[in-house]
């Protein structure tokens, strides 16, 4: 019988693997109900822990992840675990210890760079966070600062992103060749993250007007990501 895996633990409880990881490590902001339902699930399925990782040997060199762990962004977890597997493995090969540092949207710059300065970091990857102060103090002390899936500092730091634009216009394209000709295009609100939505709108506009759809005859609606009755009710209304 194959060994019951995290994802087995959210699927059956009905929540995200980072919801059932940060319940069942005690961590993160979860209620308690949902909590001892993840715990009871974990429990009936038999679902064991595996052992944390070994610590770094003595005088291995660091590569820290920083990584988002509030509820508002446990949804990015499933798409950037294979973008972290990669990274560990490579970075194994180079017996470099990888460790995912957790960070909150409450997090100041200073706490960021205590962090990564306690862990004796040689270099960090920073998926969506961005912070100009916290990264300029970290090069200047040595650590190499590698940003991911946010361009807002691409001119200061070195940067690795999915092509926003390229993708929106290519989504769109397929479609419009499909046969349809009543768009919208759906956005959340970004904060600090506004590039992606502007860069995704000038793709999605390209493939608009290379077959000559009016452009006010296209909706663009943003709402805020937790509120999916504003979204579901402005739906009802469009269509």
């Amino acid at each position: 019988m194959a060994k019951t895996s995290l994802k087995d633990i959210a699927d059956a409880a009905g929540v995200s693997i980072a919801t059932a990881s940060m319940a069942l490590s005690g961590k993160g902001r979860i209620s308690a109900e949902i909590r001892q339902k993840i715990a009871e699930t974990a429990e009936r399925l038999d679902y064991r822990r595996p052992r944390a990782a070994p610590a770094p040997r003595r005088n291995q060199p660091v590569i820290g992840i920083l990584f988002y762990i509030d509820t508002d962004w446990a949804f990015s977890w499933r798409f950037n675990t294979p973008l972290i597997g990669h990274i560990e493995r490579h970075f194994s090969e180079l017996d470099y210890q990888v460790v995912i540092i957790p960070i909150s949207e409450q997090a100041t710059p200073g706490d960021v760079c205590a962090r990564v300065e306690n862990l004796e970091c040689r270099g960090i990857f920073a998926i969506y966070y961005s912070s100009e102060q916290a990264f300029s103090r970290l090069e200047s002390r040595g650590i190499s600062v590698v940003m991911l899936m946010n361009s807002k500092l691409q001119h200061r730091f070195a940067t690795v992103g999915v092509d926003d634009y390229q993708c929106a216009y290519e989504g769109a394209l397929h479609l419009i060749q499909e046969g349809h000709r009543k768009l919208l295009f759906i956005d959340i609100e970004r904060g600090d993250l506004s590039l992606i939505s502007t860069d995704r709108f000038i793709g999605f506009k390209k493939a608009v007007d290379e077959f000559d759809i009016p452009l006010q005859d296209i909706e663009r609606l943003t709402y805020d990501r937790n509120d999916h009755e504003y979204l579901r009710n402005r739906l009802q209304v469009i269509f």
